[in-house]
């Protein structure tokens, strides 16, 4: 079975009290060596001092992470919202067409921005255009609620939308009716109580579940805990396997989609 952390971070403090924009290689050897140990076999990778400072370099840092350890690194950029709109598409295209990226993500709460400020708009007509999925950190009042990414999904139906906490802690419950009704809305399972997982996989089943950690944001121990957490889910073999890998690889076109012949075994 493939391991795929569907929420993970480059470029936090990695315990030596270094920041990767002053030592990237150490961070994505940090990152690698955390991962490989918890044995996750490949992470949805986002920036995160491009999410607290200019998100540029933040894109460029996980690119060369990526270049580094390509086997294991799915990198999604970022951008500011508030940029001109100029120049939220020149680096929207260039995160997918010249990075090589998988998608973005964007963090409302710690970038501070509204979904419903203009350049979101201009957000979605590159994700659409570009055929990639956007996830948000959610969870968090007043800018970054489930309701308010769900919100996002039914408006632009078009793109691929993932709750990137699943509503953490408190707001988990807020998850579970959109996942049901809107097809581009996904739920990445990092930050429910277990019971809150359990009941989004009763009510939601597995296609639109991911298990995700935050690792590289905390100590690595969190990794193997979310992962832990996930295995725990009262569900079948085949639902799991979805959950903890399968489902992230079809999002990004990693793997087939239900009705392909091939198998999760035969993709590495």
């Amino acid at each position: 079975m493939i391991i795929v952390d569907a929420h993970t971070h480059l470029g936090n403090d990695i315990y030596a009290g270094q920041w990767s924009t002053e030592s990237g290689d150490a961070a994505a050897d940090e990152y690698a060596r955390v991962m490989r140990a918890a044995g996750v076999n490949k992470g949805f990778m986002f920036t995160m001092a491009g999410l607290v400072s200019d998100p540029q370099p933040g894109n460029d840092e996980l690119a060369r992470g990526r270049d580094r350890y390509p086997d294991l690194m799915l990198p999604w950029g970022t951008v500011d919202p508030y940029w001109t709109e100029a120049k939220i598409r020149a680096e929207m295209r260039r995160c997918i067409r010249e990075l090589g990226f998988y998608g973005f993500k964007l963090h409302p709460w710690l970038q501070g921005f509204s979904l419903t400020v203009p350049g979101m708009e201009v957000v979605a007509e590159e994700c659409a255009e570009l055929g990639v999925p956007v996830i948000f950190h959610d969870g968090t009042a007043f800018y970054a609620t489930p309701l308010q990414v769900a919100y996002f999904a039914r408006a632009h139906p078009k793109v691929t939308v993932l709750s990137g906490h699943g509503g953490l802690a408190e707001l988990w419950a807020d998850t579970i009716q959109p996942a049901k009704e809107l097809p581009n809305y996904y739920i990445v399972l990092n930050g429910p109580v277990q019971s809150g997982m359990q009941k989004i996989y009763d009510e939601v089943g597995a296609d639109k579940l991911m298990f995700g950690s935050d690792g590289g944001s905390f100590h690595p121990s969190t990794v193997t805990w979310y992962l832990r957490r996930a295995r725990a889910l009262r569900a079948p073999a085949a639902d799991l396997e979805k959950i903890l890998g399968l489902t992230a690889l079809r999002l990004v076109g990693l793997a087939p989609s239900p009705e392909g012949s091939q198998t999760a075994a035969a993709i590495s």
